[in-house]
């Protein structure tokens, strides 16, 4: 599918829809004070480093940064997260162009976003959550853009995203992970050939470095951490549990990604690479 032949974005539809989502969030923001854990992700901005005990080093820059620029107060930094998850809703908008979605299938998916409630409760809070949401999000993004275009600077795109998301929440990693295998069981296993994948994987390496230098440093603290929260949390969740749980978070949206996945799986053998990697991720999961 070429570039020049994709539906444009429907802004007259989207924009009123991310829009009413802002304003409900600069109406709510503030409405009650810090959660415990936006606590310390505030104070995190005091002491800026490359890595801290339980998260990577994105979320104490950025809260270094909101501070230096916006204020210490409540609003500022909920308002980063509010746009974010805006910036979330326009992506799923212009993957359901990508995919081939016509102006009304990029609002409904957008209206998808706008009606889950993990998504609004996740865009409130100043935490690693939505930003995690929104690096995965975009990583997809410039995946089907590389499977409609082939161009090679994508998937510098693609590495340079992940990396990034990796020094937010390493939780990305099973991502990686995923489109690693799905491209050995799809066509896309050819790009194991092009130079510029492994080029674009020694960029992400060399983004990621420091903080992996710091890791060594200190002993892998996040191995200590992982194994807390499996002994405190993971451990108590049942994996039946879990499954039920990624329709009831989405509520709406699950009405429109389920039946994506067998659509792409039937209809879109160039893109089944896109359900494999949901299959990795929750069997990873």
């Amino acid at each position: 599918m070429e570039r020049e032949l994709k539906t444009p974005l429907a802004w007259k539809i989207i924009l009123p829809i991310i829009l009413l989502n802002l304003i409900l969030h600069l109406y709510g923001n503030t409405l009650y004070g810090f959660h415990r854990d936006e606590l310390l992700y505030y104070s995190l901005g005091h002491r800026p480093d490359w890595g801290f005990w339980s998260v990577p080093p994105f979320i104490g820059s950025l809260s270094w940064l909101i501070q230096a620029t916006i204020g210490d107060g409540i609003f500022g930094f909920r308002l980063v997260s509010s746009l974010t998850g805006c910036g979330l809703m326009l992506l799923v908008a212009m993957i359901s162009r990508e995919l081939g979605g016509k102006s009304w299938a990029q609002a409904i998916s957008v209206l998808g976003i706008f009606m889950a409630p993990v998504y609004m409760r996740t865009s409130v809070f100043f935490m690693p959550v939505i930003y995690d949401v929104f690096f995965w999000t975009l990583s997809y993004y410039w995946l089907i853009r590389y499977m409609n275009e082939r161009q090679n600077w994508q998937l510098y795109a693609i590495t340079i995203t992940l990396a990034v998301g990796f020094l937010n929440k390493y939780l990305i990693v099973f991502l990686l992970i995923a489109f690693l295998i799905g491209f050995l069981l799809s066509s896309y296993r050819e790009l194991y050939k092009n130079k510029h994948l492994w080029l674009a994987a020694g960029l992400a390496l060399v983004l990621i470095l420091p903080n992996v230098l710091w890791q060594v440093k200190y002993d892998f603290p996040v191995l200590t951490h992982m194994r807390l929260l499996k002994t405190y949390q993971l451990d108590n969740v049942e994996p039946r549990g879990f499954l039920l749980e990624q329709f009831l978070f989405t509520l709406m949206a699950s009405l429109l990604w389920v039946p994506a996945l067998f659509w792409l799986f039937i209809k879109r053998k160039k893109q089944r690479i896109l359900v494999y990697t949901y299959i990795v991720v929750i069997c990873l999961l």
